[in-house]
């Protein structure tokens, strides 16, 4: 496989596998509801937002940086593969 490949958002990823874990088994185990203030019902709301996306908003990953990159990496193994 080509090494001129970079693959900033997948290290990254890589590198917080851990503790994301550790966080989302928290979350799922705990039953921790993350929410928001909605104004018009004077009353908290949940955020309907996977843990992994926000997660990735915590580690400063790009979702779309890293799928590209994980588009990239499939494309050079085939690539690779062909030859």
């Amino acid at each position: 496989m080509p090494d001129d490949i970079s693959t900033p958002a997948l290290d990254r990823w890589n590198e917080t596998l851990d503790q994301r874990e550790a966080i989302i088994r928290f979350l799922e185990e705990s039953g921790y509801d993350l929410c928001s203030w909605d104004d018009e019902t004077e009353d908290y709301e949940p955020v309907r937002r996977p843990i992994g996306a926000l997660l990735d908003d915590y580690f400063g990953i790009d979702p779309a940086g890293l799928e590209a990159e994980r588009r990239a990496l499939l494309d050079a193994w085939r690539s690779h593969q062909e030859a």
